[in-house]
């Protein structure tokens, strides 16, 4: 036996498979999902008001849409947004999801396998996903859902942003289960790109939108476009 918050000693990737699958069984994705009010801050930065401005009446996909603070922002502004997340955010945030679809949003049960859309916009979800199977299977989809010259607006939490979980949280997979029974790891700039790289080869790096203290914000696009 282990004591709490520690990880026992694996003889086989076999069975850190299984420890793995085990932790991220108690892992609620929904309760992940954030009251805010106003939209990400990375939507407030000038490099990424430049590229909306740019981008007039563009098709938007949302992935971890939560209570849909980005999207009703982007819909507001003329927009053509999607959203797909967890079916329980639609419950949580039930009021927000019918005002969403009456302004004329739509709400997808799965990422398309095929590129149409112009910008894609996760924030502070990639981090929250407990398997790292899942996440590399999450940026797959989202890069090939990317048309032509489409970006992919990526924004997570980085490595001060879970000082807390580290000392409070156990230990789980690459990172950590909290008491709210979400998942959360940081990355720093580097690991991202890294992580982005490996799970989402067609994309490359465009730029980085913000900093690497508490939040790290980069936008990719389809490689060879310019």
């Amino acid at each position: 036996m282990s004591s709490a918050g520690c990880t026992p000693l694996v003889d086989t990737e076999a069975q850190r498979r299984v420890m793995e699958h085990s932790c991220c069984s108690r892992v609620i994705p929904g309760n992940a999902a954030q009251s805010w009010s106003n939209p990400a801050g990375i939507l407030r930065r000038p490099i990424v008001r430049a590229l909306l401005a740019s981008m007039c009446g563009a098709r938007i996909l949302e992935v971890g849409a939560g209570n849909l603070r980005n999207s009703l922002f982007l819909l507001k502004r003329g927009f053509v947004v999607h959203v797909f997340d967890d079916p329980t955010a639609r419950i949580r945030f039930a009021d927000r999801y019918r005002r969403f679809h009456a302004r004329g949003g739509t709400l997808l049960n799965s990422i398309p396998g095929r590129p149409m859309y112009d910008l894609v916009l996760t924030t502070y979800v990639i981090e929250t996903i407990c398997l790292p199977s899942a996440r590399r299977n999450l940026a797959h989809a989202i890069a090939g859902s990317l048309s032509r010259g489409g970006r992919w607006l990526v924004a997570v939490r980085g490595p001060r942003n879970v000082v807390l979980a580290r000392t409070k949280c156990l230990k789980c997979s690459d990172g950590y289960l909290t008491r709210q029974r979400t998942f959360v790891r940081g990355y720093t700039i580097t690991q991202l790109d890294r992580f982005l790289r490996k799970s989402a080869s067609p994309l490359s790096r465009c730029s980085i939108a913000s900093g690497i203290r508490r939040q790290i914000c980069s936008t990719w696009s389809l490689r060879g476009d310019k």
